[in-house]
C-alpha cells in the first residue's frame, strides 16, 4: 500500500509541477488528463491492497466464504500501468522542449535531464520481473519486492521533507 501511495502521490507531483512549468493549452490539458489517470487507477489499487488476504493465513478479511486475491497478480498489473503512465509522462513533454527556441545544445541537454524519468520505467520492468518469479505458493510475497518498497518510500520521504519544514528545503 505504501508502494502505490508513494507512486501516486509522485506522479501527481511531477504532473502539478508540469501545469505550472508548460504553460501551453495542450500541456495543461494532458497534464489534467494524466492527473484524473493516474487517481483514477490509484484509488482501486489502494483498495486492492488494503484488503486483500493476510499473507500468512490465507484468511480474508470479509470471512471464510470469500476467495482471496492474489497479492502476485495485482502487483504485476500495478507495475504494468505504473510504467505506461512513467513513459507517457517523458513523452508527453518532450515536443515541448523541441518547441524550445533555445541553442540546440541546451535542447539536446534539457530532452536528456527530462528522459532520466525513463529510469524508473527500467526499475519497474526489474520490479516486474522479480514479481513474476515468485510463487504463488510463497507465504508472503512482499518480502520479496521489500526492498523496491523501502527505496519508494525512502524517496516519498526525502522528497517531502520540505514541505513539512522549509530547512530541509535550504542548501548550505
Amino acid at each position: 500500500m505504501s508502494y502505490q501511495l508513494a507512486l501516486c502521490f509522485t506522479k501527481i507531483s511531477i504532473l502539478v509541477f508540469y501545469l505550472r512549468v508548460f504553460p501551453g493549452r495542450r500541456e495543461l490539458w494532458l497534464s489534467w488528463i494524466t492527473i484524473g489517470t493516474v487517481v483514477s487507477y490509484s484509488i482501486p489499487f489502494l483498495i486492492l491492497d488494503a484488503l486483500q488476504c493476510d499473507p500468512t493465513t490465507k484468511a480474508s478479511f470479509f470471512g471464510s466464504g470469500v476467495a482471496c486475491v492474489r497479492p502476485r497478480y495485482i502487483m504485476i498489473v500495478s507495475a504494468i500501468v505504473h510504467t505506461m503512465t512513467d513513459i507517457w509522462m517523458v513523452a508527453m513533454i518532450i515536443p515541448v522542449v523541441w518547441g524550445l527556441q533555445i541553442a540546440p545544445r541546451q535542447k539536446y541537454s534539457l530532452v536528456a535531464i527530462l528522459s532520466l524519468g525513463l529510469f524508473v520505467a527500467v526499475a519497474s520492468v526489474a520490479r516486474i520481473l522479480s514479481i513474476m518469479k515468485a510463487n504463488d505458493s510463497d507465504p508472503d510475497i512482499t518480502w520479496i519486492i521489500a526492498d523496491f518498497d523501502i527505496v519508494s518510500l525512502t524517496y516519498l520521504f526525502k522528497r517531502s521533507c520540505h514541505l513539512f519544514h522549509p530547512r530541509f528545503s535550504m542548501r548550505a
